[in-house]
């Protein structure tokens, strides 16, 4: 039996919080939208490579869906 783990997203006012669950490790990513320049710093902080950089300017310009 393979495992995955759990994906969920959810908008918390001006956060949005992103959570990884397999068995009993939780691990959360809460991005501010609002404070987001797209510098890329979170990029190269995660160790796992899990989160990649968009187009340039896109979180000003609205063309992320925070909500999905």
């Amino acid at each position: 039996m393979a495992l995955f783990p759990k994906f969920s997203k959810k908008k918390d006012g001006v956060n949005v919080v992103m959570e990884q669950r397999l068995l009993q490790n939780v691990n959360n990513l809460i991005l501010n939208a609002e404070t987001c320049t797209g510098c890329g710093i979170c990029v190269d902080a995660c160790p796992e490579e899990a989160i990649v950089l968009g187009l340039v300017g896109a979180s000003k310009r609205g063309a992320i869906n925070y909500a999905a």
